[in-house]
């Protein structure tokens, strides 16, 4: 391999980048599809023309080269966090001004023993307004935080702005640290944790709720590497919960903390989170490159203080999961999630109903005729203050509420809908004649195929259902043809009011 360049010109070779001669995958082996690629690739020798870095932010690749290594190397904190911000980069903008990624370099907070006693108090004395600032300025912080730098947990805070609204987001009303290692030690840690978070926003002038702590349940872990990626997804879970409460407008929700789960898929997420570093790396180079597909023999690997070579096809081949079952949650969701709003009722209301402004779903007032559309307002004008005759204004509220039954009977379609007229009981006051039909009877807006005369009616059930076959229905007493029956019955209710001569004319 040709000598590496060094691209940063850093004192270092652990902090610089460079560049590496390597054999890139790409369609066509004849001249003419060469041609159609449309890739400008950067032929070596030479690297006068590879765009230079930027010099505002320089793509992190130690956790997306980690993530290629193998299916079961452990994460560093940069693959963790990588991949959560540039997920958060594409959800909505309002909902990314609500929600902090914690940084994942403070290693030194969650160590156990005395020694990591001592390096934490030594942490919390100094100066943290920087750490501390990017936690005051969002509702939500979801924090990859490491315990012992040999497993990945993630923190979940839901905050309040106290009386003081300069001091930011500074009450914490929930919090949660989401951990699916149920093996040895668990308690342990998590009253570690529950100490040292407690210990560390007191120290930056954090207030606590009465009753703050919050759990959330993940599919347990069986495995010593697979943590880093599930802190990730765990995070990714958290923030389309928060797309929900976003969508309809409801602010913080105790769904929120309802189980994860029941399945998650170890390499399905590796490979999710490579994605995610490699767009975070071209955004850093300012989108002057591109993804491609390396051909790697082997992989290079620390064992026993010398380096060894390792198949790269052993290494990132899927494992078998044929053995892997779906973990069943214990407490599957108890609580509802927030009830989406409801569709845009078209028309104008009747003045003193309560409906929901575009304040937002909790904005109930009484509407007035100040609401009023001003076409309505014209057309209510030109027709004077007649006082309503007896019994009109029940009958016109009577259709409106039939109108909306029928409006929502068929949400769903089917190809034969139209050949179908669903059930529907009523009393036997409800049956009229034909003239004494009127615009608030009840049924769907019926508009079947045409038929002649000859065609049969069938009884399916207690559906009547038009047979376009031929053949003759069954005779029985729920036919709606019955010649032993001279009772009329209603196509819609069971009681006919016309005969098939008469449908024949009605329906061409």
């Amino acid at each position: 391999m040709a000598s590496a360049v060094d691209l940063t010109g850093g004192d270092k070779a652990s902090d610089s980048l460079y560049w590496a001669p390597a054999q890139v995958l790409c369609f066509g082996n004849s001249t003419a599809a060469r041609n159609s690629c449309q890739v400008n690739h950067i032929k070596l020798p030479g690297s006068d023309n590879i765009p230079p870095l930027p010099k505002s932010e320089i793509p992190e690749l130690r956790g997306f080269n980690e993530l290629q290594v193998g299916r079961d190397q452990w994460l560093n904190g940069e693959a963790i966090e990588r991949s959560l911000k540039a997920y958060l980069r594409s959800l909505p903008k309002q909902l990314r001004a609500k929600i902090h990624i914690g940084g994942t370099d403070n290693d030194q907070f969650f160590l156990a023993g005395p020694t990591g006693e001592a390096a934490f108090k030594s942490q919390i004395t100094r100066n943290q307004n920087r750490f501390f600032r990017s936690f005051r300025q969002t509702e939500y912080s979801i924090w990859p935080i490491c315990h012992m730098n040999n497993h990945w947990e993630l923190a979940v805070i839901h905050k309040q702005k106290r009386s003081n609204e300069k001091d930011g987001w500074t009450h914490i009303t929930e919090m949660a640290v989401i951990d699916p290692w149920r093996g040895e030690g668990y308690d342990t840690r998590s009253s570690l944790f529950d100490k040292r978070l407690k210990a560390l926003f007191d120290s930056g002038n954090f207030t606590f709720g009465e009753s703050y702590q919050r759990s959330v349940w993940v599919p347990v872990q069986k495995d010593y590497h697979s943590c880093g990626p599930r802190a990730y997804w765990a995070g990714r879970k958290i923030m389309d919960r928060l797309i929900e409460f976003e969508e309809v407008n409801t602010g913080y929700d105790e769904s929120l903390w309802d189980d994860i789960g029941p399945w998650f898929n170890n390499d399905q997420v590796r490979w999710e989170m490579i994605g995610l570093n490699a767009y975070d790396a071209i955004r850093c180079m300012g989108y002057k490159a591109r993804v491609a597909v390396e051909l790697v023999n082997h992989m290079k690997r620390l064992e026993g203080g010398k380096v060894v070579l390792v198949d790269a096809g052993v290494t990132m081949r899927p494992g078998d999961q044929s053995e892997e079952q779906l973990q069943p949650r214990p407490n599957p969701r108890t609580r509802s999630r927030p009830a989406p709003p409801q569709p845009v009722r078209r028309g104008p209301r009747p003045t003193g109903s309560t409906v929901e402004d575009d304040k937002g779903p909790s904005a109930k007032r009484t509407r007035t005729e100040d609401d009023e559309a001003p076409s309505a307002k014209r057309r209510r004008s030109s027709k004077g203050t007649t006082e309503p005759e007896p019994g009109q204004d029940s009958a016109k509220e009577s259709a409106q509420q039939n109108r909306g039954q029928r409006r929502n009977w068929w949400r769903y379609p089917s190809p034969n809908e139209h050949k179908i007229a669903p059930e529907h009981t009523v009393s036997q006051d409800d049956v009229r004649s034909d003239s004494q039909q009127t615009s608030a009877a009840t049924g769907p807006v019926f508009q079947p195929s045409r038929f002649n005369g000859r065609t049969p009616l069938a009884q399916r059930g207690n559906i009547p259902v038009i047979d376009l076959t031929g053949n003759s229905p069954a005779n029985n007493s729920g036919s709606l043809l019955n010649p032993r029956s001279n009772r009329r019955r209603n196509l819609f209710t069971g009681d006919v009011q016309f005969t098939p001569r008469k449908a024949k004319s009605l329906f061409r």
